[in-house]
């Protein structure tokens, strides 16, 4: 970490199997459409609680003790994944998405993070708070019937349930032919194996 160094960051939880593969088979399903997409990798798949954007490096270890004290009172939690949906006008989609069924311990989760993410002083986006997975960034639409009636014929589609047992702090670096995320820090939730902080550099 270089002193004057600045990162682009947000705090998300991971996905687990099955959730993980449901979501590569459905890219496999869109890729047979017109439209050119860009599909987050395996590896990539999240679900962004907060979204920091360019985040100064000195401010990573507060927002890491903040996120190490919100994990000692929360135990891990199930999430339920289903039904794909979109944003932007249903003519020109922006993005495909995967959305989690409404679960008190992710909102309340989210919420304190938010609260103390803004006592340090961290300007936070505006936007409403809408859990979901993406699932393909639409590049250019190509032949609109086509992405259309993919999407109807997967949009209530059942993807599974992944346990959430830890938040992480992650650095997005945009690369030609798509972001690469790493891990800043990660805070196992209470009562997890190995529950301790790990800070990576």
């Amino acid at each position: 970490m270089t002193t004057g160094e600045s990162y682009r960051c947000f705090i998300a939880v991971e996905i687990e199997e099955p959730v993980r593969q449901h979501m590569l088979d459905l890219q496999e399903h869109l890729r047979g459409t017109s439209a050119e997409l860009h599909c987050p990798a395996a590896d990539d798949l999240h679900l962004t609680l907060l979204f920091l954007g360019i985040t100064p490096a000195a401010d990573v270890p507060r927002l890491a003790a903040l996120m190490d004290g919100v994990a000692q009172f929360q135990s891990p939690f199930k999430l339920e994944a289903g039904g794909v949906d979109i944003f932007g006008p249903p003519s020109r989609p922006r993005v495909l998405w995967v959305g989690i069924r409404p679960n008190h311990a992710l909102a309340r989760l989210q919420r304190v993070l938010a609260e103390g993410v803004q006592r340090l002083g961290h300007p936070l986006e505006a936007r409403e708070f809408v859990p979901h997975l993406t699932l393909a960034r639409v590049r250019r639409i190509g032949n609109d019937r086509s992405l259309t009636s993919a999407v109807e014929s997967i949009k209530h589609t059942a993807l599974g349930t992944t346990t959430v047992s830890r938040i992480v702090l992650m650095r997005s670096m945009l690369e030609p032919i798509r972001p690469h995320y790493s891990v800043l820090h990660a805070s196992p939730l209470k009562g997890t194996p190995n529950h301790a902080p790990e800070s990576r550099s």
